[in-house]
């Protein structure tokens, strides 16, 4: 729990060096009064004349001074392991006190200086003591632990106690969240560590849970039958609480820079390292290319709701590379669309339509749909899989890429949120707003529409269900190629 220091006071302990050497000590003692730090230091505090061993011993003893901070440099610790001079008395006093009391927290070892080849200089009391190095690499972000310790924050916030999870009392085989620490580490204010390493983790744990959960051919139906019903769902669902752990890190991670890139590795991961193993298992195949299909269109989901356009650009149009007996270069939608979904289809409408007197426009959308995961709406879901569609068609060579397999959930009314942004096209200070998400400048957007006004005019080839009346949307439905770009 935080103290909550709110005028924190500290004495600056440190060996008399050379001239640069003080003056040093004197700019990191006026830096931390800037900061709203009181600091008692000699050259500031003790007039001529004074006794100077009583007044380092007042100010190590001293209960109003909430912190000693030890500058440790060559001098200091030579100094301090000989009990030679001011420092030595200051040693006497200090290493007295955190040996009587190994919890001792009011003495703050800080390196200031290291050796010619980086040595570190400590004194032997101070050997396991915890210390701020000032002169690494990341000084800025000692300097900004050593501040907030001074007012009492934690340096690594202990995060609140939470609930009993669900899986517990679970009948079912549920993989827990095994990316905690890793995500309460990328929560935490001011996180002083490099979090790619810390985030490539947390993905790595993540595709541990998916290769874990995949059952072993062994176990799985010999054939499509009703018996199979059931037990293939129940695979499938299976697959939800992964999808959970994969979105509880993507709504921590897709706000990093260059976080698209981490996703795209690790999505394709799953195609290379996973899918295509099972290709020739077809329940499992099936299974995995949904789940990567379902979690592609929540990562576009995420990174439209915190407006990152760019990044959503930048994984639609790049190329990917896969390997199966040679090395093969696919688009967006060859890597995370799922052309196969024969299975599940099947197996969901025999569970709910066992008289086969009705059949869904498509099981796997249904089922998506039915699971919607709680931190998202239906809306929300189906407006990114229609992006997916229009952005194929602005950006890719063909049409026929990306399937809106959801697009029916809002036929009857159509998809608010995609009429908005279609409408919003028209505005020149919207177009500025999305000029990243279609990768190029405001004055080149408008002739990007030349490929779906064609396809506006060729209604026969426009994307629909079979039993469907209506069709996949498309911009052009709400505004006309002219109108892009020309209102306020």
């Amino acid at each position: 729990m935080d103290k909550n220091i709110e005028h924190p006071k500290v004495f600056i302990s440190y060996a008399w060096g050379n001239d640069t050497y003080q003056q040093k000590v004197l700019e990191f003692a006026a830096r931390l009064k800037s900061d709203g730090v009181s600091v008692v230091i000699d050259k500031w505090n003790l007039d001529p004349g004074y006794d100077t061993y009583a007044f380092m011993e007042k100010c190590v003893k001293d209960v109003d001074i909430n912190f000693v901070l030890i500058l440790l440099d060559r001098n200091y610790a030579e100094k301090a392991n000989d009990r030679a001079g001011g420092v030595g008395v200051e040693t006497q006093i200090i290493s007295a006190k955190i040996y009587n009391d190994v919890e001792q927290s009011k003495f703050i070892p800080i390196i200031f200086e290291r050796g010619d080849d980086g040595q570190i200089f400590k004194p032997v009391y101070l050997n396991s003591r915890y210390h701020i190095d000032l002169t690494s690499e990341n000084a800025e972000h000692e300097y900004i632990k050593l501040v907030r310790q001074l007012y009492g924050r934690k340096i690594y916030p202990e995060p609140p106690l939470g609930s009993k999870p669900a899986w517990v009392d679970s009948a079912n085989d549920i993989l827990p969240n095994t990316i905690i620490p890793e995500i309460n580490l990328l929560k935490t204010p001011n996180y002083i560590q490099s979090p790619k390493s810390t985030i490539l983790n947390a993905f790595e744990k993540f595709f541990n849970q998916i290769r874990i959960n995949i059952k072993a051919l062994d176990d799985l139906p010999k054939s499509i039958n009703i018996e199979a019903v059931d037990i293939i769902l129940d695979y499938k669902n299976s697959f939800i609480p992964i999808r959970d752990t994969y979105l509880t890190l993507l709504d921590v991670v897709a706000g990093f820079d260059k976080s698209e890139d981490i996703l795209a590795d690790c999505l394709l991961k799953i195609k290379n390292e996973l899918i295509y193993l099972h290709q020739n298992e077809e329940i499992t195949y099936e299974i995995l290319s949904s789940f990567l299909n379902e979690i592609f269109i929540y990562t576009i989901s995420k990174l439209w709701k915190i407006e990152e356009y760019g990044k959503i650009n930048n994984l639609i149009t790049r190329t990917y590379f896969i390997y199966i007996g040679q090395i093969e270069e696919k688009t967006f939608s060859e890597i995370f669309y799922s052309t196969a979904f024969r299975i599940i289809d099947w197996v969901k409408n025999k569970k709910d339509f066992p008289d086969d007197k009705r059949l869904y426009h498509s099981g796997e959308a249904e089922l998506w749909i039915n699971n919607i995961n709680t931190k998202y709406t239906k809306e929300d879901f189906c407006f990114a899989d229609l992006l997916l569609h229009n952005l194929s068609v602005l950006l890719g060579t063909t049409y026929w890429a990306w399937f809106p397999k959801t697009y029916v959930y809002f036929s009857d009314v159509h998809n608010p949120q995609f009429r908005l942004f279609c409408s919003q096209l028209k505005s020149k200070y919207q177009l500025q707003k999305y000029k990243s998400l279609f990768g190029t400048t405001v004055d080149n957007i408008k002739p990007l529409f030349d490929k779906m006004q064609k396809l506006k005019d060729s209604p026969s080839e426009r994307y629909r269900y079979e039993r469907a009346y209506n069709r996949a949307e498309i911009i052009l439905d709400y505004i006309k190629k002219e109108e892009i770009g020309t209102l306020n």
